[in-house]
C-alpha cells in the first residue's frame, strides 16, 4: 500500500504536528552546551578527578563533525511545539567525520578520519 500526500497531510493535522527541513545537531549540541549544564557535569567530575590524580595529558575535549556529499532535500515531520527536527543517517551513508580534540595540558590531538 502507498500512502498518498492528502493521506499525510491528514495525518499531520490530526495530531497536531508539522512538517520541517531537518536542522543540524548543532542546535541540540548548543542547547546541552549552557552554562550551568557544564557546570553541573563538572561538580558530579570534580570528586572523580581529585581521588585519581589524573595527569592533564590523559583528560581531553573530542568534537566530532559530519560532512555529507548528497544532502536530500527531506522534510521531518515533528510535533508543533518543537523547533527543530533531526534526520538520522544510515551507517551505509557516505560522509567524512573531522574529529578534533584538545587536552587540558593544552596540547592538540591528532585530527581523525573516517
Amino acid at each position: 500500500m502507498i500512502i498518498s500526500r492528502q493521506w499525510i497531510s491528514r495525518f499531520i493535522v490530526r495530531n497536531n504536528l508539522k512538517r520541517r527541513a531537518p536542522g543540524r545537531l548543532e542546535p541540540e549540541r548548543i542547547d546541552q552546551g549552557r552554562v550551568q549544564t557544564v557546570e553541573e557535569w563538572f561538580k558530579l567530575i570534580e570528586p572523580q578527578f581529585q581521588s585519581k590524580k589524573y595527569h592533564p595529558s590523559l583528560i581531553a575535549n573530542m568534537d566530532e563533525t559530519m560532512l555529507s556529499c548528497k544532502d536530500a532535500r527531506v522534510k521531518v515531520i515533528i510535533p508543533k511545539e518543537r523547533r527543530t527536527g533531526v534526520k538520522r543517517l544510515s551507517k551505509e551513508t557516505e560522509h567524512i567525520t573531522l574529529i578534533v580534540t584538545l587536552f587540558a595540558d593544552f596540547t592538540l590531538g591528532t585530527s581523525g578520519v573516517s
